[in-house]
């Protein structure tokens, strides 16, 4: 315990002569009840930090090994320990992506986004759930916010394009390819759907009014 703690017990403890006996017994126990408090939350505070990281490095090994279910079970136990624990909800809600839960996904991003409004992560994490369920525009949206944070987001422009594809906006999607080609060629390169980028292409032209 710190000595500002330890002085400001000792003048409540010296407060309590000045009342009658049974008050002063009263307060006394509510005294002691504080002072236990003091000495012993941050060490239970640290204790709760600690277990949670366990249970999140757990869920983690659990989700690497594809079983979600058992992931979900950890990263709710290391919330149940820190509310506030923000990694805990981004990778349960995607643990609940991997299982198609795409409702219970963005519950637990907004959750996330309620402890840091400036989660990127969140944001693409989110817009890639709603893109899931055919929510184009909410995914947008969300791609943006999270080019804002980060413009250099590669898979956030390269999603948004497919979003805006989806949307039948093919200049728009070309345009979000190209910007994800720039930032980062070799990587989008290597993952990016066989095609789709040609398909922005032959739809735009499709279906560009004629001269």
């Amino acid at each position: 315990m710190s000595r500002t703690r330890q002085r400001s017990l000792l003048r409540l403890f010296e407060r309590a002569d000045t009342h009658p006996p049974t008050f002063r017994i009263l307060y006394f126990l509510i005294l002691c009840a504080c002072a236990v408090s003091l000495l012993f939350s941050p060490t239970m505070s640290r204790a709760n930090n600690d277990e949670a990281v366990r249970h999140l490095d757990a869920g983690n090994s659990f989700y690497n090994d594809g079983k979600y279910y058992v992931a979900i079970s950890k990263y709710t136990e290391a919330i149940s320990l820190r509310a506030d624990y923000l990694p805990a909800y981004d990778n349960r809600g995607f643990a609940y992506y991997k299982l198609g839960q795409y409702e219970r996904a963005i519950a637990d991003y907004d959750r996330a986004l309620d402890i840091d409004p400036e989660y990127v992560d969140a944001y693409y994490n989110r817009g890639f759930a709603y893109y899931k369920l055919g929510q184009y525009e909410r995914g947008i949206a969300d791609y943006d916010r999270a080019l804002e944070i980060e413009p250099t987001y590669t898979l956030a422009y390269y999603n948004r394009g497919f979003a805006y594809y989806k949307l039948g906006q093919y200049e728009r999607a070309i345009a979000d390819y190209d910007r994800a080609l720039d930032v980062d060629p070799e990587y989008v390169d290597a993952y990016r759907k066989p095609g789709q980028y040609e398909w922005a292409i032959a739809d735009y032209y499709l279906a560009a009014p004629e001269e």
